[in-house]
């Protein structure tokens, strides 16, 4: 193998071990964007409930009443 094609197939997996290492990285970063939503999502839930508690049970019951005809069916 000519030392030229060589030094590209040395290239070509170096570069594809990097592309890996940032595919990696990127989605360790989704994940951590992902479950920071989730918490801000979760606090806003909690303080709607805790500020109107009465309405919050309405609501749960309601979806409960709905699911319930759903599958019932």
């Amino acid at each position: 193998m000519p030392k030229k094609a060589k030094e590209n197939d040395v290239e070509k997996e170096r570069m594809r071990k990097e592309i890996e290492k940032l595919k990696a990285k990127l989605e360790e970063l989704e994940m951590r964007e992902l479950k920071e939503r989730v918490q801000e999502k979760k606090e806003e839930i909690e303080e709607f409930v805790r500020k109107k508690p009465l309405l919050s049970l309405a609501i749960a019951v309601g979806a409960g009443m709905i699911l319930g005809k759903l599958l019932s069916d």
